[in-house]
């Protein structure tokens, strides 16, 4: 399972407002790193992709949105569904870091 987070923002009562990540979903995905010829076609749509994951069910799932997987955490970059067909979703991410 793979765990998706997305930041949510509240106010702290002072005027201003303070931010933390919370469960948004948990997925049945798969997340392979880009190959090198793969990581210059994703720079095309965006900078700073190095892997991809495949979901094969249409969620809520959007640019800025973390995703966990076996104690390694990525920032979703991109989100596709190829020719809108609602068959998959391939979804760019940046690795960021191991999580303890």
């Amino acid at each position: 399972m793979v765990v998706v987070q997305r930041q949510t923002t509240t106010s702290n009562g002072f005027g201003g407002t303070a931010s933390t990540w919370t469960q948004h979903l948990k997925v049945d995905g798969v997340i392979d790193m880009l190959a090198g010829n793969e990581v210059m076609a994703a720079d095309a749509l965006d900078r700073s992709s190095s892997h991809i994951m495949i979901l094969f069910d249409i969620v809520d799932i959007k640019r800025g949105d973390r995703v966990i997987d076996n104690g390694e955490q990525y920032r979703v970059t991109f989100v596709d569904n190829p020719m809108n067909l609602n068959r998959q979703l391939e979804i760019n991410l940046l690795w960021e870091r191991t999580v303890n």
